[in-house]
C-alpha cells in the first residue's frame, strides 16, 4: 500500500452535519458551538468535524462558519453538491480556517444516477472532475463522498476514483447510504478498490460511510477497515438519518479494545468525555439514548443478577469489559430487583452505611426478595425502608 492509507485510522465526526439531519433534531448555533468544543476535545489532530451543508441555509452557513472560526485542532468539513455555487459557498463559510475540508457529494448508483441527476456514467464521471477542478481553487483537502456507492458498479467506482485521483482528490469515501450491505458485501468493495484502481495509493484517505438500517453501520465500518479503509464516519448516540450513522462512541471503544493497527490513534483520544458528549447530544437533540444502548445507554454499566453481582464483587474482569471510568461513567454498578443475591445486597448495605454484622441477612434477604417480587426494581429508599422494620 502507498505512502497514506492504513497508517492510521481517521475519525469524520458527523454529529453536526448527519446528526442535525436526524428527524426532528434541529441543533441551535450555540449548541453546535458546545458540541463542536467537546468534539475537539475527544478528537485528534488527524480527524475531522463534518460542520454542516453551509448551501442549506443561511443559518446553516454561519454555523459552519463559526465553528471554523472557534475549532483551530480538527479539520473542518463542509458539504457540498457538485455545484459551483454550492462550493463558493462551502469556501465562504470556511475561509477562516486553514484546516478546511470540502466533501463534494457524488451520487453513483444506477438509481441516483437516472432519478437525481439524469446522466449517464461518463457525463457523471465529466461533472465530478469539473466539481473537483473548481473546488481545488479553494481548498487543499479535497473529499469526495460516494453517495449509494454500494449499490454501484464496481468498473465504475474503479474508473470515476481513478479520474477523481488524477484530478487531485485526497480522500475518497464509499457511503452505503441505505444500510444496504452486509459486512462481507462492504468488506469486499473496500478491497476490490484497493487492487483494481491502479492510482489508489495516491490517497490519504479512503473511508466508510454506513447508516444503520440494518443495525450493521458498526460491523460494516470494522470490516471496510479490515480490508483497507483508515477513515470512518460516525455520529455520536448513532444520529442520522432514519436509523442513524456508526456511533461514535461505539467506534472509539473498538479502535481502543479491538483494534490492531501498528500506528493507531487510540493513546490520543480523550475517552473521558465520551459519557459527557452522549448527554450534551441527547439533551440538545431531545432524543433520548436507548438504555441498553452500548457505551452510553443508561442500563451499560449496571449489574443486576446475583451471579454477576457476585463476580463482580470477586472480580470486575468477569462481567466487565472495561472500566466505565474510561468513558467518564460515574454512576451506579449494581440495580436491584428480583434476580439480586445475597453478596450483592450486603454490598449495598455498605454503601448505604449499615453494618451488615449487625444485620440478620438471612431475614433481610428473604424481606428483600419478596419485595423485589412485586416491584420493577429496588430503590436506596426501599432497601433502608426494610433494614429498618426488620421484625
Amino acid at each position: 500500500m502507498g505512502e497514506y492509507i492504513e497508517d492510521k485510522v481517521i475519525l469524520e465526526e458527523t454529529t453536526l452535519r448527519d446528526g442535525d439531519q436526524s428527524p426532528s433534531v434541529n441543533f441551535l448555533l450555540e449548541e453546535k458551538l458546545h458540541i463542536a468544543t467537546i468534539l475537539s476535545d475527544i478528537l485528534t489532530e488527524d480527524d475531522s468535524i463534518d460542520a454542516g451543508f453551509p448551501a442549506a441555509s443561511y443559518l446553516e452557513f454561519e454555523s459552519v462558519k463559526e465553528i471554523s472560526k472557534v475549532i483551530a485542532k480538527n479539520y473542518i468539513m463542509g458539504i457540498s453538491r457538485m455545484k459551483v455555487e454550492d462550493i463558493d459557498t462551502t469556501y465562504e463559510a470556511l475561509k477562516y480556517t486553514p484546516k478546511r475540508r470540502i466533501g463534494l457529494i457524488i451520487p453513483t448508483s444506477p438509481t441516483h444516477r437516472k432519478m437525481k441527476l439524469n446522466v449517464d456514467q461518463g457525463q457523471l464521471i465529466d461533472l465530478a472532475v469539473a466539481s473537483v477542478i473548481h473546488a481545488k481553487k479553494y481548498f487543499d483537502e479535497v473529499e469526495v463522498g460516494l453517495e449509494d456507492g454500494t449499490r454501484t458498479e464496481m468498473d465504475f467506482l474503479y474508473r470515476l476514483i481513478e479520474k477523481l485521483i488524477i484530478n487531485g482528490v485526497k480522500s475518497v469515501t464509499i457511503a452505503d447510504t441505505i444500510g444496504a450491505s452486509m459486512p462481507w458485501e462492504y468488506g469486499d468493495i473496500f478491497k476490490k478498490i484497493k487492487n483494481n484502481v491502479p492510482n489508489i495509493d495516491k490517497l490519504k484517505s479512503l473511508g466508510a460511510h454506513c447508516h444503520n438500517d440494518l443495525g450493521l453501520a458498526l460491523p460494516n465500518s470494522i470490516e471496510a477497515l479490515r480490508n483497507g479503509a483508515n477513515k470512518v464516519g460516525c455520529a455520536f448516540n448513532g444520529l442520522g438519518e432514519r436509523a442513524g450513522n456508526t456511533a461514535t462512541e461505539e467506534i472509539l471503544m473498538y479502535l481502543k479494545l479491538k483494534h490492531n493497527y501498528k500506528d493507531n490513534n487510540k493513546a490520543e483520544y480523550n475517552y473521558s468525555r465520551i459519557t459527557e458528549c452522549s448527554q450534551v447530544v441527547e439533551k440538545y437533540s431531545t432524543i433520548q439514548v436507548q438504555k441498553n444502548k452500548p457505551i452510553v445507554g443508561e442500563n451499560c454499566y449496571l449489574h443486576e443478577s446475583g451471579i454477576h453481582q457476585d463476580g463482580i464483587l470477586k472480580n470486575k474482569e468477569t462481567y466487565q469489559l472495561f472500566d466505565p471510568a474510561i468513558v467518564g461513567y460515574k454512576g451506579e454498578i449494581f440495580a436491584f430487583g428480583k434476580h439480586s443475591g445475597r453478596n450483592g445486597l450486603k454490598y449495598k448495605l455498605e454503601q448505604l452505611g449499615f453494618d451488615s454484622s449487625r444485620v440478620d441477612m438471612n431475614l433481610l434477604f428473604q424481606e428483600f426478595k419478596s419485595f423485589a417480587e412485586v416491584k420493577k426494581r429496588v430503590t436506596d429508599e426501599d432497601i433502608v425502608y426494610l433494614v429498618e422494620n426488620l421484625a
